[in-house]
């Protein structure tokens, strides 16, 4: 009878195949990879809903950094890697209204830092351009993780088409046998590094053809997603209150009041419904409550998103709340 011999060809194929994939979850790091393209490639396609790494992670023995990445592009921002006794530690979560290096997060750091100099402060930013209240509540548990006093949980309210575009779009682009494929970092990081290599070789992009503004005509889009805000937010001060964790609720200020029936006043009442179960600043009104003359100097070109002056103002109220649950004499 013949011997039947063992198949080396599938053999030395799947253990080729497993080699590559532990190279590329090993080697894929921050402190390996040129730190350009680490923040412009991840290795998935989960459009925030779901990361690879943390969002501050210590390597070696090094410091918490907050890095970069393409899903996550926030600020480098360092953080002890054991939090000082007596030091309370900030993280700031939401949309673009939050977002930047020059934010009110690090404004709010330089504030307290001067009004209470006998206490430690310090903070990260993970506030993410485009992300609504879902990817929010993911970031919060992420942020939960790494020993927090306080999240501030900038309320955004524009965001919750965005939010559902992405997952619709992550959702059909794991469809069928992708979705085990895609689970492979060495599959996710070769096609994207293809498709920089080679533009011809295009990677999967974003499509919402009714856009934005269309889909905020439809009653039903503007009430689903308010219940998502409500049930996402609610979710993000549980998760919080369970890690024994404050929260600060802000507001979306807007340069003019709010007319009656716009979009704008109808998310600017779920915030108001919201405030009344955490602490809370309302930023609208803070800006609304300023001189006419000075309101147009807190937002940029754009009459939406803050310029430097809103950015401090926010701080500035910030701090008062801040102080208020840690105040400075019993640091």
């Amino acid at each position: 009878m013949r011997r039947r011999r063992a198949p080396w060809g599938i053999v030395w194929a799947i253990l080729w195949i497993a080699a590559i994939e532990l190279a590329a979850r090993g080697l894929w790091r921050p402190d390996v990879v040129d730190p350009k393209l680490y923040a412009a490639v991840d290795a998935s396609y989960n459009y925030g809903f779901e990361f690879v790494r943390p969002a501050c992670e210590a390597l070696d023995e090094g410091p918490l950094v907050c890095r970069r990445t393409q899903y996550r592009p926030i600020a480098e921002q360092r953080l002890d890697r054991v939090k000082a006794a007596g030091t309370i530690r900030i993280f700031t979560l939401g949309g673009s209204h939050a977002a930047g290096g020059d934010a009110y997060t690090q404004r709010l750091l330089t504030v307290l830092r001067r009004r209470c100099p006998s206490r430690g402060w310090e903070g990260a930013n993970l506030a993410v351009p485009g992300h609504g209240s879902r990817r929010t509540l993911i970031a919060a548990e992420e942020a939960l993780t790494l020993d927090p006093d306080l999240l501030i949980v900038d309320f955004g309210g524009s965001n919750e088409y965005e939010d559902e575009r992405d997952a619709s779009y992550r959702d059909q682009l794991h469809a069928g046998i992708w979705a085990l494929l895609l689970r492979s970092q060495a599959i996710v990081l070769g096609r994207k590094l293809l498709s920089r290599a080679f533009p011809i070789v295009k990677g999967p992009t974003l499509d919402s053809p009714a856009g934005e503004a269309k889909a905020s005509r439809d009653p039903a889009n503007l009430a689903r997603w308010r219940a998502s805000l409500r049930a996402n937010n609610r979710a993000t001060f549980a998760a919080a209150a369970a890690a024994d964790v404050e929260v600060i609720l802000v507001g979306r200020a807007s340069l003019r009041p709010h007319a009656p029936g716009s979009r704008a006043l109808g998310d600017h009442e779920v915030f108001a419904e919201l405030a009344g179960e955490v602490p809370s600043l309302d930023a609208h009104a803070l800006v609304q409550s300023a001189p006419a003359a000075d309101r147009r100097s807190m937002f940029r070109d754009d009459r939406n998103h803050y310029a430097a002056a809103g950015h401090q103002a926010i701080a500035e109220a910030l701090a008062e709340r801040v102080l208020a649950r840690f105040p400075c004499d019993a640091g």
